[in-house]
């Protein structure tokens, strides 16, 4: 019986130093480390104070915790990290050198870039000794001793804190989120080592080197890069290392670039009345096989089969029509035919095609938006909101009523799918 309890003991003890330090982070998407090797266009962020709300923590805990959330933003490499706040001040008295004469060549105004974004958060929760020393621990008795026992305690810290993603233009919140770092440490009267990493404490933490607080703000820093990285819309990635705006130095903007569709709706449909598995009502689909099917969250018409669809309507002199494909596969081909015209995309690379003239050689994404509008004479065809094909109208061809859409190469089984919504008509008055 003896040796079985001392086993148990043992057993226990054991589970406990080996235990060492655990940290959990709470929350998806790539991982701090992961997203340094990103090379791609960056977004302009910067931190402000960060408040403090919890107990246990102090003002300079807050500013330490905003210094070190700065350090590991630009680390990631996806981010112009702006400095604000009192820092700004230093900045000024370069200003003033100039101004007063001290330097040959003075800085000139203009020169500061601004943030699209502030991120701003509060700490909810600091427990540095979150369980205590006399808290959480496993006793177990020895047999040799009446009363006696080896006291296995256990310290366990916890941070917490909420985070909003600003735009500073609109004011609009884009995100607000809970970011969390927990670290225990278990132990038999010694303490653990230190934690591995880049990011150095921020000033108010470094009493806490090498305990589990470290550790556990460690993770919540983690956890908040990740988040704010997840949080932030792909629009915002529009500058390059140098600072300049993508297109300042890649994009050509030429005459009517922007899609602008009718002012009158003549025909619209999403598909968001029916029910999954539903044929629509009012499409000729003659021998082709459809349904109405879910993706993405949105309502679609999907080809079960080789064929075609029509949807028969009156269509303006001038009018725009938009409508969005899903085609992941390039061995199926899809096309549109409308006012004695017909746009394709599919085979090879998903090339684009208007009256079997390619206009655009690949297509990379499989979701994609294409829009068209016939005003004045002139087509233009847009991909995604951007101009891809133009085309003056020498001769106007015999006018044709109805919509229809066609696939060739359905294998739903092989994943070759054709998906069609947001179908919009308009007039221009």
């Amino acid at each position: 019986m003896r040796i079985l309890i001392y086993s148990v003991a043992f057993f226990l003890i054991s589970l406990n130093l080996s235990g060492g330090v655990k940290t959990e982070v709470k929350g998806g998407g790539p991982s701090a480390e992961n997203v340094v090797t990103y090379k791609g266009p960056k977004a302009r962020i910067a931190v402000g104070r960060f408040k403090v709300k919890a107990a246990k923590a102090n003002r300079e805990i807050g500013e330490g915790l905003r210094d070190m959330l700065i350090d590991a933003l630009f680390r990631t490499n996806r981010f112009i990290v702006l400095e604000k706040g009192e820092s700004l001040r230093e900045l000024e008295e370069e200003f003033e050198f100039g101004k007063e004469g001290w330097t040959k060549k003075p800085l000139k105004k203009g020169t500061f870039e601004t943030a699209d974004i502030i991120v701003v958060g509060a700490i909810t929760a600091f427990e540095p000794d979150y369980k205590g020393s006399g808290g959480g621990g496993i006793f177990i008795p020895l047999p040799w001793k009446f009363g006696g026992g080896i006291n296995i305690k256990k310290k366990e810290a916890y941070i917490a804190a909420t985070i909003r993603l600003i735009d500073v233009r609109t004011r609009r919140i884009i995100k607000s989120v809970k970011v969390e770092g927990y670290a225990s440490q278990h132990k038999v009267g010694i303490a653990g080592g230190g934690i591995p990493g880049k990011i150095v404490l921020g000033a108010g933490f470094s009493k806490y080197k090498n305990t589990p607080m470290e550790k556990a703000v460690m993770a919540m820093i983690e956890n908040a890069v990740n988040e704010i990285v997840k949080g932030v819309p792909s629009e915002y990635y529009r500058y390059l290392a140098n600072g300049k705006k993508k297109e300042e130095e890649e994009e050509i903007i030429g005459g009517e670039s922007l899609f602008k569709p009718g002012n009158k709706v003549v025909f619209e449909e999403d598909f968001s009345k029916y029910g999954i598995g539903d044929i629509p009502e009012n499409w000729d689909t003659g021998d082709t096989s459809v349904e109405v099917a879910k993706y993405k969250g949105e309502k679609w018409l999907r080809f079960l089969s080789d064929g075609k669809v029509f949807y028969g309507l009156d269509i303006p002199e001038n009018f725009s029509l938009e409508f969005k494909i899903y085609l992941p596969s390039s061995e199926t081909v899809a096309s549109i035919i409308f006012d004695g015209s017909e746009i394709s995309i599919g085979g090879e690379g998903r090339k684009i095609s208007y009256n079997g003239r390619v206009v655009k050689k690949s297509v990379d994404e499989k979701i994609n938006k294409i829009s068209f509008m016939k005003k004045d004479g002139i087509v233009r065809i847009f991909l995604n909101g951007r101009k891809i094909y133009q085309l003056k109208i020498k001769e106007e061809k015999k006018r044709e009523k109805g919509l229809s859409f066609s696939a060739d190469g359905i294998d739903t089984e092989k994943r070759r799918e054709c998906l069609i919504t947001d179908i919009k008509l308009c007039g221009y008055k």
